[in-house]
């Protein structure tokens, strides 16, 4: 290489005033912009715990069901938090789920977000284990109503998401935890039913880690906050939260194998803080009195 560039310089010293500016120039060209960064992907199994941002609500609505109706609501480019879960979520025959709908911060690959709201007989068709690029974030069994409702997340990009549904005593979710975690699957959303836990858990085919650590906490409406900053404090990320204020609560953390480096999680924040890199990963009501306890992880 710097021979060849010696003798192309030599041979113009020879002819001056070769070409149109009449001397010789062998400045490099500038060299071309940098091609623009890829999107950044997550495992949706985290929910975008450190990636996502809840800077900007665009919307707080609710969908619902009845025996004889139901809705869904879906959003592309945006994200959402998990269910409303707790008290007062049901009338004699009809259920209500609220939630709230993010902006998705730049430079993320594009998801998506989905509710749906439905009867039980028809559960097997909405969880259909064949889907790939959706993850179940949260869920809730009204088995009294016969209804129930799951909230989503979908990606563009990077699916290979495949679900493992289960259902344990609650005495047995620990011990189920550390078994998914152990196989790499991450239990997500979880919901009670007559005394038992219905988990879903999720492997996913990019997932090269040595596997997950996984933690149970059980916890009254009053003590979520407690469970949930101890579980951030050991580097667990709320993976799923799920009960209702009856027959309390129950957390999962989820942490790589031995990675214990604390995480931030905030409750119920102010108005004006920086919320990026937080995502939503638990929204509870005790109603009445109508009080609110929303938890945001990074």
């Amino acid at each position: 290489m710097v021979r060849g560039r010696f003798l192309s310089l030599h041979k113009r010293s020879q002819r001056p005033g070769h070409g149109s500016s009449g001397y010789d120039n062998d400045s490099p060209s500038p060299s071309p912009p940098p091609p623009p960064a890829p999107p950044v992907t997550f495992d949706l199994r985290f929910k975008g715990v450190g990636i996502l941002s809840s800077n900007v609500d665009v919307t707080h609505t609710d969908i619902y069901a009845t025996d004889a109706s139901f809705t869904s609501y879906t959003v592309d480019s945006m994200t959402g938090s998990p269910l409303e879960l707790g008290t007062g979520l049901c009338s004699a025959t009809t259920c209500a789920w609220f939630f709230d709908v993010f902006t998705q911060p730049a430079g993320v690959a594009r998801v998506g977000a989905a509710y749906r709201a439905n009867i039980l007989a028809n559960l097997p068709f909405v969880l259909d284990t064949a889907t790939s690029d959706t993850v179940v974030t949260s869920f809730d069994l009204e088995p009294a109503e016969s209804l129930f409702a799951i909230a989503q997340l979908a990606t563009s990009q990077r699916g290979g998401y495949h679900l493992v549904p289960g259902v344990v005593p609650v005495s047995g979710l620990q011990a189920a935890a550390s078994q998914e975690g152990a196989h790499h699957r991450v239990i997500t959303a979880l919901s009670f039913d007559s005394g038992a836990v219905h988990y879903l858990s999720y492997a996913w085919q990019h997932d090269s880690t040595a596997g997950y650590d996984a933690q149970v906490v059980t916890a009254s409406f009053s003590t979520v906050g407690t469970a949930a900053m101890g579980l951030a404090a050991n580097g667990y990320t709320i993976t799923a939260l799920g009960g209702d204020s009856t027959d309390g609560f129950v957390l999962v953390g989820t942490r790589v194998t031995g990675a214990s480096a604390p995480r931030s999680l905030l409750i119920n924040p102010a108005q004006g803080t920086d919320l990026t890199g937080y995502a939503p990963v638990g929204y509870l009501i005790e109603s009445p009195p109508g009080t609110l306890t929303l938890l945001l992880e990074k």
